[in-house]
Protein backbone atom coordinates (compact mmCIF):
# COMPACT_ATOMS: atom_id res chain seq x y z
CA UNK A 1 0.00 0.00 0.00
CA UNK A 2 1.37 3.39 -0.99
CA UNK A 3 2.24 5.95 1.64
CA UNK A 4 -0.57 8.41 2.27
CA UNK A 5 -3.27 6.15 0.86
CA UNK A 6 -6.19 5.74 3.21
CA UNK A 7 -7.94 2.44 3.71
CA UNK A 8 -11.45 2.36 2.27
CA UNK A 9 -13.66 -0.31 3.87
CA UNK A 10 -15.90 -2.51 1.76
CA UNK A 11 -19.65 -1.86 1.72
CA UNK A 12 -20.18 -4.80 4.09
CA UNK A 13 -17.80 -3.30 6.62
CA UNK A 14 -19.55 0.07 6.26
CA UNK A 15 -22.99 -1.47 6.78
CA UNK A 16 -21.70 -3.51 9.72
CA UNK A 17 -20.22 -0.43 11.36
CA UNK A 18 -23.49 1.47 10.82
CA UNK A 19 -25.48 -1.32 12.48
CA UNK A 20 -23.06 -1.42 15.39
CA UNK A 21 -23.25 2.38 15.68
CA UNK A 22 -27.07 2.20 15.75
CA UNK A 23 -27.03 -0.45 18.48
CA UNK A 24 -24.53 1.49 20.57
CA UNK A 25 -26.57 4.68 20.03
CA UNK A 26 -29.73 2.94 21.19
CA UNK A 27 -28.10 1.73 24.41
CA UNK A 28 -26.32 5.02 25.18
CA UNK A 29 -29.42 7.12 24.45
CA UNK A 30 -31.56 4.91 26.69
CA UNK A 31 -28.99 5.19 29.49
CA UNK A 32 -28.85 8.98 29.17
CA UNK A 33 -32.64 9.30 29.03
CA UNK A 34 -33.00 7.07 32.08
CA UNK A 35 -30.33 9.05 33.97
CA UNK A 36 -32.09 12.38 33.35
CA UNK A 37 -35.59 10.97 33.77
CA UNK A 38 -36.69 11.76 30.21
CA UNK A 39 -39.40 9.69 28.56
CA UNK A 40 -40.97 10.45 25.20
CA UNK A 41 -42.52 8.04 22.72
CA UNK A 42 -43.27 9.80 19.46
CA UNK A 43 -45.83 7.15 18.50
CA UNK A 44 -47.95 7.07 21.67
CA UNK A 45 -47.38 10.37 23.50
CA UNK A 46 -48.96 13.68 22.52
CA UNK A 47 -46.90 15.70 20.06
CA UNK A 48 -44.41 17.96 21.80
CA UNK A 49 -41.88 19.72 19.58
CA UNK A 50 -39.43 20.35 22.42
CA UNK A 51 -39.36 16.72 23.51
CA UNK A 52 -39.13 15.54 19.90
CA UNK A 53 -36.16 17.82 19.22
CA UNK A 54 -34.43 16.68 22.43
CA UNK A 55 -35.01 13.03 21.51
CA UNK A 56 -33.82 13.37 17.93
CA UNK A 57 -30.96 15.70 18.84
CA UNK A 58 -29.53 13.27 21.36
CA UNK A 59 -29.85 10.38 18.89
CA UNK A 60 -28.07 12.35 16.16
CA UNK A 61 -25.32 13.52 18.52
CA UNK A 62 -24.65 10.06 19.97
CA UNK A 63 -24.79 8.39 16.53
CA UNK A 64 -22.40 10.96 15.04
CA UNK A 65 -19.82 10.47 17.79
CA UNK A 66 -20.20 6.68 17.73
CA UNK A 67 -19.91 6.44 13.94
CA UNK A 68 -16.86 8.71 13.96
CA UNK A 69 -15.18 6.61 16.67
CA UNK A 70 -15.92 3.37 14.82
CA UNK A 71 -14.53 4.80 11.57
CA UNK A 72 -11.32 6.02 13.17
CA UNK A 73 -10.75 2.94 15.32
CA UNK A 74 -8.73 0.79 15.12
CA UNK A 75 -5.89 3.02 13.99
CA UNK A 76 -4.25 2.35 10.65
CA UNK A 77 -1.80 -0.55 10.67
CA UNK A 78 0.58 0.97 8.15
CA UNK A 79 2.10 3.46 10.63
CA UNK A 80 5.87 3.12 10.85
Amino acid sequence: MATGTSFKPSWRQSVGRSVVALLITYVVARLIFRAIGFRYDVFSDAFDLGKLLLDLGLWVAVFTVTAWLLNTWPPSRDRR
